[in-house]
């Protein structure tokens, strides 16, 4: 959404308002007008009457209207928070702030101002903001949303406590979210990051340890690119007895730090002291942009072909729904006609029967007549109950569980999401140790219905969500499938004007779908229907050609994208893990043997990924298992024990002469 967007809206509230009062006063004029006329005044009454009716119902919808704005610059705030963009969101939640708002805005808005302080590495703002927050009453409109919201609150107030040292606070956080009926993975992940920190300040390196491993999908899955890089370099941190190396590998090129946020080592160096030697921010962290490095690699342009496969693919899911339509509406059709002529049928016997005076044989009457002609209108009217009630559950099933994937700083007004959820049926193992059940949605079979019965976004979302599942399966093809469907459901303008960010990331899965592949010109052609200002877009355009250079075997050209590419993006951990390997691939020397070692035992013990590794990118996992980087990591093993035997023979010779000198100094 664009400060044009908010400031049409904005009018359209205005003029709304006007129109509403004017109509409440003209309807009550016209009834005082008329009974004055005619003497009737108790029409005086109903004019006032209808007149107020009027502007209650008026009023209604300009307040749907302000809270659907709302929502919607909250979510567009959100997703430049999520991007790196803190300034423009700085700049939406100011119009917000200065307009009159509700009390679950005025929380939201909160929540997201502790989110930047927390990007930007000003801990104190961000937990003056989260206890702004939390002081906000809950209130009776959206109750079950404030509460979730409340709760990611407590989780990134636990996250700010730890940076900030209050061990005793934060502990009291992680300990009502782990409390929780059933948390979300995002709030879960966040105070497992919190009291990682905790451990790490305090020096236990063994419940460090304990902890990483055993919270490690739910750390690497569900937290910010950024919070991850603090739990990769506890984990490099754990599996060196020093931290020359990284502090080495820390200090390569790094870009500067604009005013949106930090770099990463600096972020991390404000937020998690103890892992800033041991982050790796240097390979991605560079001055060139995606533009710059589109230039100079000469990026994939779409053949006229492709453009045609692609917009060819489009028009067959939007006629696939619409032969699907036209078949439900000749059924509704034929239903009602058939309804309408057994009615017509049984009134005519009726008044046959009691004006015209027939007479009929009741037992025959009764079999025949109302067993023909009213059997089948209570069959009809039962199917369509039963299906009524079948797919409202579901469909409310759906949006929450879309809005639930998303943090609890979004705002949940029927919106989005983009992203549209990613709600697994993952569980988190709690403090105490036993294991905790997550909020968590439809299940696939659910999902499949919403998509086939489910009308306009309800049904993308459920494709999308479809199509999340197969990608992290590793089933391109199904989640091509889903994705193309998906935006064949979104062929009316008003419901893809409705759908603003569902129907982008269709578009972007589609076009990761189709590199995956191996049909690049077609992804190339979809990712270019993209507009910049879909705030994905840079992921997007990132993921897209990096598969791209992938599946074509270039892993020079792959590694010189992902090095120079844009930074800090909001990458997947299959993305993230992705962009490692082909860097570790290519240069294996300028990774270092710690990274190499950690990207090695992610694939060990993470069977899912490496089979998504597999399926994507076999040819950077057969390059990774070469001579070459085994090579190169055995002469960054030996580099790296003849540094610690200096640095022991050192110490060594430190500890003989110190004596020494104590004495000299005493004498």
């Amino acid at each position: 959404m664009t400060p044009d967007d908010i400031s049409r809206r904005s009018r359209q509230i205005e003029r709304k308002v006007v129109s509403t009062v004017a109509s409440g006063l003209i309807t009550g004029f016209i009834f005082a007008t008329v009974g004055t006329l005619f003497g009737r005044w108790g029409m005086l009454i109903g004019g006032g009457l209808s007149g107020g009716l009027v502007m209650m119902r008026g009023g209604r919808e300009v307040l749907r209207r302000m809270r659907s704005l709302a929502t919607d610059v909250l979510n567009t705030s959100f997703n430049l928070i999520a991007l790196g963009h803190l300034g423009e969101a700085d700049a939406l939640l100011d119009w917000i702030e200065a307009k009159p708002r509700f009390v679950w805005v005025e929380r939201l808005v909160d929540i997201q101002r502790a989110i930047i302080g927390l990007r930007r590495g000003d801990l104190a703002v961000a937990h003056a903001r989260i206890e702004s927050a939390l002081s906000r009453p809950v209130g009776g409109h959206a109750r079950e949303n404030a509460l979730q919201q409340i709760e990611g609150a407590r989780a990134l107030r636990a996250l700010v406590r730890a940076g900030l040292g209050r061990p005793e606070g934060a502990r009291e956080d992680i300990a009502y979210v782990r409390g929780g009926a059933a948390p979300s993975e995002t709030a879960l992940a966040k105070v497992a990051l919190a009291e990682a920190m905790i451990l790490e300040r305090a020096g236990e390196r063994e419940a460090l340890r304990k902890l990483l491993e055993e919270e490690r999908d739910l750390l690497l899955e569900h937290t910010h690119p950024r919070e991850r890089a603090i739990v990769r370099a506890y984990q490099r941190m754990l599996r060196s007895a020093r931290s020359s190396v990284y502090r080495q590998g820390a200090a390569q090129v790094r870009r500067e730090a604009t005013l949106d946020e930090p770099t990463l080592a600096d972020w991390v160096a404000r937020v998690a002291p103890g892992a800033a030697p041991f982050v790796r921010a240097g390979m991605r962290d560079t001055q060139a942009s995606t533009t710059a490095v589109e230039a100079a690699l000469g990026p994939p342009g779409a053949s006229g072909a492709a453009r045609r496969a692609v917009m060819a693919a489009r028009e067959e899911a939007a006629a696939a729904r619409r032969r699907a339509r036209l078949q439900s509406m000749t059924t509704l059709a034929l239903g009602v006609g058939g309804v309408t002529l057994m009615c017509a049928v049984f009134l005519e016997k009726v008044v046959k029967s009691v004006v015209m005076g027939d007479r009929y044989d009741a037992s025959s009457w009764l079999a025949s007549e109302w067993v023909l002609y009213l059997a089948p209108l209570l069959i009809l009217a039962v199917m369509l109950y039963r299906g009524a009630h079948r797919r409202k559950p579901q469909a409310k099933g759906a949006w929450r569980s879309t809005d639930e994937e998303r943090s609890g700083s979004r705002a949940r007004g029927g919106n989005e999401a983009r992203g549209a959820g990613e709600a697994r049926g993952a569980v988190a193992r709690g403090e105490e140790g036993p294991r905790r059940r997550v909020r968590v949605g439809p299940d696939e079979a659910t999902l499949r219905t919403i998509a086939e019965q489910g009308t306009g976004v309800e049904a993308a979302q459920a494709h999308l969500r479809l199509a999340l599942e197969a990608e992290r399966r590793a089933d391109f093809e199904a989640a091509l499938a889903h994705a193309t469907r998906g935006m064949g459901r979104l062929v009316d303008p008003r419901t893809r004007a409705a759908s603003d960010v569902v129907f982008p990331d269709l578009v972007s899965l589609r076009a990761f779908a189709l590199a995956a592949c191996d049909r690049g010109q077609e992804a190339e052609a979809e990712i270019g229907t993209l507009g910049a200002r879909y705030p994905d877009h840079a992921r997007s355009v990132f993921r897209v050609r990096l598969m791209q250079r992938v599946r074509e075997g270039d892993l020079a050209a792959a590694a010189a994208w992902v090095a120079q590419g844009e930074t800090d993006l909001p990458l997947s951990v299959r993305e993230e893990m992705l962009a490692d390997l082909t860097l570790a691939a290519a240069a294996p020397d300028r990774v270092g043997a710690g990274e190499l070692f950690r990207i090695r035992d992610e694939l060990r013990t993470a069977p899912e990924l490496r089979h998504w590794i597999e399926v994507a990118a076999p040819g950077v996992l057969r390059a990774l298992e070469g001579g070459h980087v085994q090579g190169a990591e055995r002469e960054a093993e030996g580099e790296a024990e003849r540094e610690a035997e200096g640095e022991a023979e050192r110490e060594a010779e430190e500890m003989v002469q110190a004596p020494r000198r104590e004495l000299s100094r005493l004498g």
